[in-house]
């Protein structure tokens, strides 16, 4: 499924830079959903098949996932505040990103406020929240918030220096509790599943159907986690079964075209729908299909730096007065960057992650060579 996550973070660049060609794919909602739903499909898939007897541990499981995430955002939040910093120096332009909130408003912040947003800018978590917060810059406390759109400068938002990374804190959220969840009966998923659904439907149609509540708050887009835990499960029972070859390149191809050309179908809530019940019936055999390809593997992997390091790129090449080609040129940037991100910290990372899971193949040859040793 690398192919379809790429696409998904073209989209998600997209949504800030702007259409390329008139091409704005699936934008950044469904995008962000949709991921949602493909990293429930693989948490699942690892816990059930990686995590497992001699790597049954809650422990190393969560410590690999923030190995994953941690280390590109680091990067990525340092190669923000130093552009954000230096650009003004060598450039007739004053950009400096969202640093610049933290240089007007910083002063006017107070202890726990300034604490909480340095914290959650390091550590990602809670920055869903941050979009339901304002500031009183006279006491310089934050309050919640219904809409944040609506309280006055600086948007609390704007204090994070990564601030895509929002959608980050929730797939930690599901981190923690996903080991708990997804090896349950189908009844207790598909239970929750409803539960977030009604939830959702409930309070969006009593007034809350403004951003951030349409996508930020976990409650309400666990369905989408948990959609992909279903999808795995569908994988399991659809594995086996013999299929015409020519089903899944079509469907790869199916999925893509849709993923590229949504924009230009009649988008409405029902059109949106067709997209995520179609991409969770797909991902079982896109999977299937692709699991053993290197070049889709890579092109997946890709993903999570683009989509981390897209708004640093995007606002670089805006303060170096580029604006013709804005788009592509943020694109193609981004593409280098990811690459070269993965060379030389995702990969490292990468053996080091694989090198703390036992291999399970040869723990079960120890566990039969000793049971039949044991055996009477």
């Amino acid at each position: 499924m690398g192919l379809l996550r790429f696409l998904l973070a073209v989209s998600v660049i997209l949504a800030h830079a702007g259409k390329l060609f008139g091409f704005e794919f699936v934008g950044g909602r469904i995008a962000v959903e949709t991921f949602f739903m493909i990293s429930g499909f693989y948490i699942t898939l690892i816990l059930n098949e990686k995590y497992i007897k001699a790597n049954n541990s809650y422990k190393l499981f969560i410590t690999n996932r923030f190995l994953r995430l941690y280390p590109l955002y680091w990067v990525a939040l340092i190669l923000t505040l130093i552009c954000a910093a230096f650009i003004p120096n060598y450039t007739a332009n004053s950009y400096m990103g969202n640093l610049g909130s933290w240089a007007a408003y910083g002063k006017s912040l107070s202890f726990s406020s300034g604490f909480f947003l340095v914290v959650t800018n390091i550590f990602l978590f809670f920055q869903d929240v941050i979009y339901f917060l304002g500031i009183n810059l006279k006491s310089g406390l934050l309050f919640l918030t219904s809409n944040f759109y609506n309280t006055k400068p600086p948007l609390v938002y704007t204090f994070l220096l990564v601030p895509q990374a929002w959608s980050i804190s929730l797939e930690l959220m599901f981190y923690l509790i996903a080991p708990f969840i997804v090896r349950r009966k189908y009844v207790i998923i598909i239970t929750l599943i409803i539960a977030s659904v009604a939830l959702k439907t409930y309070f969006l149609g009593h007034g809350l159907n403004n951003d951030p509540w349409v996508y930020r708050f976990f409650p309400f887009e666990l369905m989408f986690f948990l959609l992909g835990t279903l999808s795995y499960y569908l994988y399991r029972k659809v594995k086996d079964i013999k299929i015409p070859r020519f089903i899944y390149p079509a469907l790869l191809i199916f999925i893509g075209v849709f993923t590229v050309c949504f924009s230009f179908i009649s988008v409405t809530f029902f059109t949106y729908r067709i997209y995520i019940v179609t991409v969770f019936l797909s991902m079982p055999f896109l999977f299937s299909y692709t699991k053993k390809f290197k070049l889709d593997k890579f092109i997946g992997e890709l993903s999570y730096p683009i989509y981390i390091t897209h708004m640093l790129v995007f606002n670089t090449v805006k303060a170096l007065g580029i604006t013709h080609n804005l788009q592509l040129i943020t694109i193609f940037a981004t593409i280098i960057l990811s690459i070269i991100l993965v060379k030389l910290v995702g990969d490292p990372i990468e053996r080091l992650r694989q090198a703390r899971v036992k291999d399970q193949k040869g723990v079960d040859k120890v566990a039969d060579a000793l049971s039949v040793k044991l055996m009477p």
